[in-house]
């Protein structure tokens, strides 16, 4: 599957004190998170749920889907390559990265399929808040500046997209900020590597095209969520108390966990993630930014 690649530490511009400075050159691992069925009758009965609500519970179980780290680092090889398939070879590109989350292991695992951005810089969490920060550094220390400004592909990469919101409102303030810094020659393109999102976060993020962002979005399986898995009247109604997931979110989530994460409760039922019944191992990328960080 996957070619051997020679890596060096890739430095992330525009970092803040104490967060990791690189996107480290070794290859992540994580340890598996099977979920242990053996467990599963015993939690049910704990709950004292009825008859109908039990049975609920258990269809709920038996679609619970765990990617393990080997089809998720398959899935996530096909979308590189289709990125770079889609540009021209050697063209130069930049990675946005925000250190200690999920995201920047995710861009870790794709330099060893091949993905080798020109710079990585800082996005920031929440509206590119740290992006115009970043390339203020970027463009007055490095000897690439002129290479990179009005850059025309930029990536970003995640392990999945469930609503799709927090990604496509970093797209649109980082296309803003572009644009802002670069003036006419930016053209960005942004490429978004997600090996799985849901239909929602698809229809969201790739809907940016109408409101004037280049973009395209490289993903592998489109995740199944709870308005798609249990379609009757009964189950909607009962699935929100049962599984503690607002009526409002059964569009975005999901029953898809990683080795290396459980998604948040905005997209997977915490009942579930707390009920014992999956390995609760540390995430492999915050060992890797406490250990960058007491390196730096």
């Amino acid at each position: 599957m996957a070619t051997e690649f020679r890596i060096a530490p890739l430095d992330i511009i525009g970092v803040y004190p104490g967060e990791a400075p690189q996107v480290s050159p070794e290859k992540p691992l994580a340890k598996t998170r099977a979920m242990m069925a053996e467990r599963i009758d015993g939690w049910i009965d704990t709950l004292g749920a009825d008859r109908g609500s039990k049975k609920l519970l258990r269809k709920v179980l038996s679609n619970v889907e765990h990617i393990d780290f080997g089809a998720f680092e398959a899935r996530l090889n096909y979308c590189v390559h289709n990125f770079l398939d889609s540009i021209e070879e050697g063209s130069e590109f930049l990675a946005l990265v925000e250190p200690g989350k999920s995201q920047t292991w995710v861009t870790q695992l794709a330099r060893h399929h091949g993905l080798a951005p020109t710079a990585a810089v800082r996005m920031g969490e929440k509206s590119a808040d740290s992006l115009q920060y970043a390339l203020g550094v970027l463009n007055a220390s490095s000897p690439m500046v002129e290479t990179l400004k009005g850059p025309s592909n930029i990536v970003i990469l995640d392990d999945g997209a469930f609503t799709g919101k927090q990604m496509s409102d970093n797209i649109k303030a980082a296309n803003t900020i572009f644009r802002r810094i670069y003036g006419a020659r930016a053209e960005p393109h942004f490429h978004v590597i997600v090996p799985y999102v849901t239909e929602v976060a698809r229809v969201r993020i790739e809907g940016l095209r109408t409101e004037g962002v280049k973009l395209t979005l490289h993903y592998s399986k489109i995740m199944p969520t709870l308005s798609t898995l249990f379609q009757s009247k009964a189950d909607k109604s009962l699935l929100p108390g049962l599984l503690g997931v607002g009526k409002e979110r059964l569009d975005s989530t999901a029953l898809t966990y990683f080795d290396h994460k459980i998604p948040n409760s905005m997209s997977f039922p915490q009942v579930i993630a707390g009920s014992g019944l999956i390995p609760d191992h540390p995430e492999p990328y915050k060992d890797c930014e406490a250990a960058a960080g007491a390196g730096a």
